[in-house]
């Protein structure tokens, strides 16, 4: 295969990845809800409880979508590159949190003696610090590569809007979650930082699509394989004489 065609599917595979991340966001709580209401759950008091949630003591229908969709969210922060070591470092530990939501569920029937603090809960929170962390100081980095300073302030806006609701939203969601567990507001609440969640790499995405940053290395590396390819030719011919 020419490698300056490789090189263009590497990086297309690379946008993708984000927008797979933006997709897994968006449907998460959706396809929860949906498969409950196939299965005749209610809406219940969270996201989490739907590893638990079954009708008349069977099996729980919705754990198996609940426990993929965390490993897959997982999954893809941990391939995904950083554009920074640190950034890099911040999605792994991200990546290990959500799964650890998954592996340690939330307590469930315990009533008084359920855990006020969990491996649970305290990874589903440090997995938005993390995301918080990125966004407040790693998303900026490539917006100088826009060019544009009106783009550049609007997606400085934009990540700022997503880092409060990162960093803000988790600890409403705890205290909401304490303070009424029966409430369906704290699925809602945790829905919304899933949103925000879906929002960020959307926002990130689109910017990277319209900066420079990806496209240049692209085109750098492009003509780095151009130009091996026509050394290595030289050389042929050159031992062909």
């Amino acid at each position: 295969m020419d490698k300056s065609k490789l090189l263009s599917q590497v990086f297309s595979t690379y946008n993708w990845l984000r927008f797979g991340l933006v997709f897994i966001g968006v449907a998460f709580p959706i396809l929860l809800w949906l498969w409950g209401k196939v299965h005749h759950l209610p809406l219940q008091d969270s996201m989490s409880a739907y590893y638990w949630a079954s009708i008349d003591g069977g099996y729980p229908p919705v754990r198996v979508w609940f426990v993929g969709g965390l490993f897959a969210m997982g999954s893809f922060l941990f391939i995904y590159k950083g554009y920074t070591s640190r950034e890099d470092w911040a999605l792994n530990v991200a990546a290990v949190l959500v799964i650890l939501v998954a592996l340690f569920p939330m307590g469930w029937n315990c009533g008084s003696d359920c855990p006020r603090v969990s491996v649970h809960y305290l990874s589903a929170i440090g997995f938005f610090l993390c995301l918080s962390y990125v966004a407040f100081f790693e998303a900026r980095r490539t917006l100088g590569e826009l060019g544009d300073q009106w783009l550049q302030k609007l997606f400085d806006l934009l990540y700022w809007v997503t880092s409060a609701c990162f960093l803000v939203l988790p600890f409403v969601v705890l205290g909401v979650h304490w303070r009424t567990q029966s409430s369906t507001l704290t699925f809602w609440l945790e829905a919304s930082l899933i949103y925000a969640f879906a929002l960020f790499w959307f926002i990130k995405s689109v910017e990277l699509l319209k900066s420079e940053a990806e496209r240049g290395a692209l085109q750098v590396a492009q003509a780095a394989a151009e130009e091996a390819k026509r050394r290595a030719l030289q050389e042929a011919q050159e031992a062909a004489e």
